[in-house]
């Protein structure tokens, strides 16, 4: 019996990104991670190719807080040779059903840096016609069949993101809770207080506020 490799699914984590939560977001620190975004032309061409395609209710997550927690320009090479080094894994492109047919599709959580992630990923799984790819030959054409864009789905039926909302997230809520209100987490607390309160005397943005850090 001959054997064939008919469903491939992979989960990959999104790239580099900016801090999400950083304890200074001033406007120095913000221009300071703006400049190590990518440029707004390559960010251009990654949707050109591959378009998010979004049945979301709001905008992105992070968009909010831009430019924290946004995928930087090291962010989209790591997920774009990650995507070349994919594409050399497949000793022949050619035989897999799915890259003939153009099926090979990407699903994405509502998050900017996540999106991009999978665009970025799928630019370098699948050449642009006529540039080839590493270990991909001369599938260019074919990589171009298969653009099928980044999939985002309603909070209630995405799976990637666990602390969005849905039966998932209830149930991470309640282990999460769980463990808080137990004594073993409850005595490290104990422990790290000598620490937390040096870190507040030592750092003003801390002990301007201290009620805020936690």
């Amino acid at each position: 019996m001959t054997r064939r490799v008919v469903l491939r699914q992979l989960v990959v984590r999104h790239g580099d990104r900016a801090p999400a939560l950083n304890f200074s977001q001033t406007d120095r620190e913000a221009a300071v991670w703006a400049e190590r975004l990518p440029a707004d032309g390559e960010v251009e061409a990654l949707q050109r190719r591959f378009p998010v395609a979004s049945a979301a209710t709001r905008p992105p997550i992070d968009e909010q807080g831009f430019p924290f927690g946004h995928l930087t320009r090291l962010g989209v090479e790591q997920l774009t040779s990650l995507g070349h080094a994919m594409a050399s894994r497949l000793s022949s492109p050619s035989s897999c059903p799915a890259w003939r047919r153009g099926t090979i599709g990407a699903s994405s959580s509502n998050y900017t840096r996540t999106q991009r992630s999978a665009q970025a990923f799928l630019h370098g799984l699948l050449p642009e016609p006529g540039q080839g790819g590493s270990g991909a030959g001369d599938e260019g054409e074919a990589g171009s069949r298969a653009r099928k864009g980044v999939a985002v789905h309603v909070s209630q039926h995405c799976v990637i993101n666990p602390f969005d909302t849905g039966p998932t997230a209830q149930i991470l809520a309640e282990k999460i809770s769980g463990h808080a209100q137990g004594a073993e987490f409850r005595n490290r607390e104990d422990r790290v207080a000598p620490l937390r309160q040096l870190l507040v005397d030592a750092l003003p943005v801390f002990s301007a506020d201290p009620e805020s850090f936690r």
